[in-house]
């Protein structure tokens, strides 16, 4: 009789047990959905924040200009703004261009424009498939027709070419390619020198480069602080030598002949004979020197040994 009484009150402290842990399960199962939906309304409040507030955060790295004016990206585009006062129109993305006082803007259709800087301003509406920067008061663009130059206000400047690069030589000069070769033309369009095979880019410090024209190396000499304009002339032509590097270290250029690689410097006189399958070269400092700089030069021969050349340009 005992041990079914006990059997009995066993029976219902099982039943008890279990309706205890559905409980629990219901109690924590309610408990965690409580908590999800906390977290996503805290989420979405958060979203909405972040989108309100997009708008009016930014980057110091898209700031523009001294005033403050800076490039805000958002869901609707890019645009300028100073403080909370929206600028300029709304473009699919706009370029910082550190050096110049415009921005270019590409628009939906893929094509570039010009705004200012200091007030949003389109300067020139996206019309252009290609467009450097706008420095010294002119860009180079590309509208499907070939490479041309615009002022500021977008009004034609020079003829059409095949390849163009950006105003060098403090915007007095540029490189450009036409139907018979590469040729250097000055802000008016007029021709400096032409009719070459190459031209390599024009130098920043140094007043000389390199060319190689009807299959000659030309050194040329770049002016642009005569009172007469920009003009370029031509050095040295050397009929032995097919090919030429740029200027180096503004002190010499790397030439090859039929004989192999040699050095000339910027006077036209060889440094080092033109008779090395390979020529590589060194730099170190001069005492007492700023910008000049002793040169090794290394050739090597076709059994591969190496031929040694120290050159100190003072000395010259």
């Amino acid at each position: 009789m005992i041990e079914k009484l006990l059997k009995a009150i066993s029976l219902k402290d099982e039943d008890c047990t279990e309706e205890l842990d559905n409980a629990s399960q219901k109690t924590s199962f309610i408990i965690t959905i409580i908590i999800f939906a906390l977290i996503g309304a805290a989420a979405v409040g958060y979203l909405f924040y972040m989108r309100n507030n997009t708008k009016y955060k930014y980057d110091d790295s898209l700031t523009v200009s001294k005033n403050g004016t800076h490039i805000v990206y958002d869901e609707s585009g890019a645009y300028l703004m100073q403080q909370e006062n929206v600028l300029s129109d709304t473009y699919m993305a706009i370029q910082k261009d550190p050096f110049s006082d415009y921005c270019r803007v590409i628009d939906k259709e893929g094509l570039i424009g010009f705004i200012a800087k200091e007030d949003g301003r389109e300067t020139i509406f996206p019309q252009y498939t290609e467009a450097s920067p706008m420095e010294y008061g002119s860009a180079c663009v590309n509208s499907g027709k070939g490479y041309y130059y615009v002022s500021e206000n977008g009004k034609y400047m020079t003829g059409y070419y095949e390849e163009a690069d950006s105003w060098g030589r403090q915007g007095t000069m540029a490189r450009v390619k036409k139907s018979d070769g590469w040729a250097v033309i000055d802000r008016q369009g007029t021709i400096l020198i032409d009719k070459c095979d190459s031209i390599d880019s024009l130098p920043v410090i140094s007043d000389n480069g390199t060319a190689v024209r009807d299959g000659h190396v030309l050194l040329l000499h770049y002016s642009d602080s005569s009172d007469e304009g920009a003009s370029v002339q031509v050095v040295k032509e050397f009929e032995q030598f097919t090919e030429v590097a740029e200027v180096f270290n503004s002190q010499f250029a790397i030439v090859k002949g039929t004989d192999g690689y040699g050095a000339i410097d910027l006077n036209g006189n060889m440094i080092v004979p033109a008779v090395y399958k390979d020529l590589t070269w060194d730099s170190y400092k001069i005492q007492g020197e700023v910008f000049k700089k002793e040169i090794i030069f290394k050739g090597k021969k076709e059994n591969d040994r190496l031929d040694v050349v120290d050159w100190k340009p003072q000395s010259d």
